[in-house]
Parts: C-alpha cells; sequence; structure tokens
C-alpha cells in the first residue's frame, strides 16, 4: 500500500517539477544576476564628508529635554481646549 503511494507521490512530483521548469522556460522567467557596482569614491572621502559642530552648547542636556517636554505640554494643553 505504501509502496504504491510513495511511487505515486513521486511522479507526481517529478511532473510537477518539469511543468515548473518548463514553465520558466517557456516566459523567459528565470533570475538575473545583478552585478555589484563598485563605489566611485575612496573611502576616505566619506569621513571628510562628516562635519561636526565642536562648539559647546550653551545649554545643558537636562536644560533641552526640559524645554522639548514644556513645548509638548503647551501643544497637549492646546488640543485640549
Amino acid at each position: 500500500m505504501f509502496g504504491l503511494f510513495s511511487l505515486v507521490l513521486l511522479l507526481w512530483f517529478q511532473l510537477w517539477d518539469k511543468t515548473r521548469v518548463f514553465a520558466l522556460l517557456w516566459f523567459q522567467a528565470w533570475d538575473d544576476v545583478v552585478r555589484k557596482v563598485k563605489p566611485k569614491e575612496e573611502p576616505f572621502e566619506y569621513k571628510k564628508r562628516v562635519v561636526l559642530n565642536q562648539e559647546k552648547s550653551k545649554l545643558s542636556l537636562g536644560e533641552v529635554y526640559e524645554q522639548e517636554y514644556l513645548k509638548q505640554q503647551q501643544v497637549w494643553g492646546q488640543n485640549a481646549n
């Protein structure tokens, strides 16, 4: 019983696989390889682009957070009214 079932299953999978291959060839739906392109810039040019502001902030981080919090509270207060 299981021998016949496994044979039928094997034949069905072989037929299914062949029809898939035939469909891919018929519709020319194969996957083309996409070549990678090297960046034309030098690796050190990426480091040159980054310009950081070296000046010290006049506000502390806590003061910055406090100002953002107060702005949010004002917006929420206006939405409530």
